[in-house]
């Protein structure tokens, strides 16, 4: 005879496929739990990123695809709803924060609905702009209070900014006027690599680069080439030269970094 428990321990690690899933399935069975520990010690406790004071997950988008869709998200949401990603998720974040490392979720306002990989190509979200804030934002909103960034994607939401393509990461309509203005985030706000197909389809490398920091990004992730990286300073520093970039906007950024650096890195080193 099996004693299914009503109440369990459980302890997951981050990009963890088969962890994932066993969440679901207990989850399936209606088996309560007594605590959730997530195991944050492959990232938190590696040395350069509890330096670094950041690590850029968890994952809040929803897991809205069948599992023939190609967008480089499976095994990597947590859930297929708002609430179980926002329990999950919730719980990672937890654990990182007592390794004193910040979370930066993503990818910012969801990328469940994408059919396309955003690495190589731009994908298309075609949800409505009610369902999004209904649904794909809800875990950005219940976890609100304890973030200090989020990452945003390189979709593109035509409820948002229309049929031509835009992705978030250079969209007005997405980072200030949702994630500022309407929900209220005051943290960092990071893009995801600008050395995505997802960028590199639409338009040149520097001007992306300048414009997803004039909507309000404050951080821009250059993940790969060095030449890149000093092609993304030169063209944000002559932004800021020729008056593209206003001093206010620059010192906003500046502030919210400085902010940042106090509560997770000053006292590291």
């Amino acid at each position: 005879m099996v004693v299914k428990p009503k109440r369990i321990r459980l302890f997951v690690k981050p990009y963890c496929g088969w962890c994932h899933k066993a969440v679901r399935w207990l989850d399936d069975q209606g088996v309560e739990y007594q605590t959730v520990d997530v195991i944050a010690d492959e990232i938190a406790y590696d040395e350069m990123i509890r330096l670094s004071g950041q690590d850029l997950a968890p994952v809040l988008d929803l897991e809205l695809f069948d599992v023939k869709t190609d967008n480089a998200l499976r095994e990597r949401c947590w859930g297929r709803t708002a609430d179980e990603v926002s329990r999950w998720a919730g719980g990672f974040l937890e654990g990182l924060e007592r390794e004193g490392v910040a979370a930066c979720p993503k990818h910012f306002p969801g990328l469940g609905g994408a059919a396309l990989d955003s690495h190589e190509k731009l994908p298309t979200i075609e949800r409505t702009r009610e369902q999004l804030l209904a649904e794909d934002v809800v875990p950005y909103l219940k976890l609100m209070r304890r973030l200090t960034a989020i990452m945003v994607g390189h979709g593109h939401y035509p409820a948002f900014d229309g049929k031509k393509p835009r992705p978030a990461s250079v969209s007005k309509a997405i980072v200030t006027e949702l994630l500022r203005n309407q929900l209220g985030f005051g943290g960092l706000v990071l893009t995801d690599d600008m050395e995505m197909g997802a960028i590199s389809q639409i338009r040149p490398f520097q001007e992306a680069v300048v414009d997803a920091f004039d909507v309000g990004a404050d951080m821009i992730l250059v993940c790969h080439t060095a030449e890149k990286a000093l092609a993304a300073h030169e063209a944000l520093t002559k932004a800021v030269e020729s008056g593209r970039i206003r001093p206010q906007r620059l010192a906003q950024s500046q502030q919210r970094m400085r902010q940042f650096r106090d509560e997770w890195i000053a006292h590291k080193v």
